[in-house]
């Protein structure tokens, strides 16, 4: 019926309402204002930027995008409300708040559902870091990485899959892929199923990359025998 209809909905929606965050205070975005660039900020953030730009730089001061690494900006004045955003977060923020499993009934269901929605959420909010990740903003958006809950290995294994696939996609900032592994290796506080090892995160990161390049390298290798055999064939 239309309460599982709901719920099987949490996931997708609370994945939105994570898009939907403000990246200064990592809250649900409140009045939004959107650089040109079209990252967005709460109104009292960007009034926050401002007031240190200004105080910093004079009344006629700019506020830069931070995600941009400083390429998109906006004055006090121009920084106009964003309501289309605003309708978009207001009905999303009903649609949660009127699911089942967040409100009532089913408390086992609930759990697992909710369970389900945080790992999604999770792995969601990986992709949406790694799409504005750039060697520029690399230690801005760093905290986001260091506080996810990677406290799984399924958890963990697809937050390095989905470094080490934007690697390949993106071999020009390769580098910047790589020291955020390093980082992240030494940061995440993560226990593995098999062993208390303290050490267990560097090691799973290094066996998970190594799965990762075992099964590209066997890719390619069967895409050129497939080729060479069209070829001969």
């Amino acid at each position: 019926g239309t309460e599982h209809q709901l719920e099987e909905r949490l996931p997708a929606v609370t994945a939105l309402m994570k898009e939907l965050e403000c990246y200064v205070c990592l809250n649900t975005l409140c009045d939004p204002v959107t650089f040109p660039c079209f990252h967005t900020i709460c109104r009292k953030c960007f009034n926050m930027l401002a007031d240190r730009e200004q105080m910093q730089h004079g009344p006629n001061a700019v506020v830069h995008c931070c995600l941009c690494g400083g390429g998109a900006s906006l004055t006090r004045d121009a920084a106009v409300s964003n309501s289309v955003l605003s309708s978009i977060i207001a009905r999303a923020s009903a649609l949660v708040a009127s699911t089942p499993a967040t409100t009532s009934g089913g408390a086992a269901t609930a759990s697992v559902s909710n369970s389900s929605a945080s790992e999604t959420l999770t792995s969601t909010t990986v992709t949406s870091l790694l799409n504005k990740l750039h060697e520029r903003n690399l230690d801005v958006l760093y905290p986001f990485f260091a506080q996810l809950t990677l406290n799984t290995e399924a958890l963990l294994e697809d937050a390095v899959s989905q470094i080490f696939f934007k690697a390949l996609e993106e071999p020009k900032w390769a580098p910047t892929y790589a020291e955020l592994c390093s980082r992240l290796q030494n940061d995440v506080k993560f226990t593995s199923a098999e062993t208390a090892d303290d050490n267990a995160t560097p090691k799973f990161f290094r066996r998970v990359l190594l799965s990762k390049l075992e099964c590209t390298s066997l890719r390619q290798t069967n895409v050129k025998t497939c080729e060479k055999n069209q070829q001969q064939g």
